[in-house]
């Protein structure tokens, strides 16, 4: 069973890989751990989206991105940029919400958008996190 039409998937599969700039800046930052899971992350993304299905890939790539969040809002916590981070977050948590709202009344390219922009707020969060040495 098909989670979203293939044309949906193939853009947020080729929007997938952007994740491993963001992990190489967090490991070139002396973000070891996290900038490697987010590499991992982006890699499970991307071959989960080829072909998105209900199972065992769908679960292991939903369980990195609950890892990926907890273990960065850890790292934040201590950091100057902790209250920017979680704002951020919180945007992308609303764009999850209005991405399974647009894809629960069939409107797929919407519901991509929106997913993609959970993706964005997510890379530009860990960004700062990643940058705050700058400020």
């Amino acid at each position: 069973m098909e989670v979203i039409p293939s044309e949906q998937a193939q853009f947020l599969h080729k929007i997938s890989f952007l994740g491993r700039y963001t992990g190489l800046i967090g490991i070139v930052n002396g973000y070891w751990t996290l900038g490697t899971g987010v590499c991992i992350g982006s890699y499970l993304a991307e071959v989960y989206w080829k072909n998105p299905t209900y199972g065992f890939l769908r679960t292991l790539d939903m369980t990195w991105v609950q890892l990926l969040l907890w273990t960065h809002l850890n790292a934040a916590y201590a950091t100057d940029v902790f209250v920017p981070y979680v704002w951020i977050q919180l945007a992308g948590v609303g764009a999850y919400a209005i991405s399974w709202h647009y894809h629960n009344k069939g409107d797929y390219w919407k519901g991509a958008y929106a997913h993609a922009c959970v993706h964005g707020c997510s890379h530009l969060s860990v960004l700062l996190l990643y940058l705050s040495w700058i400020w």
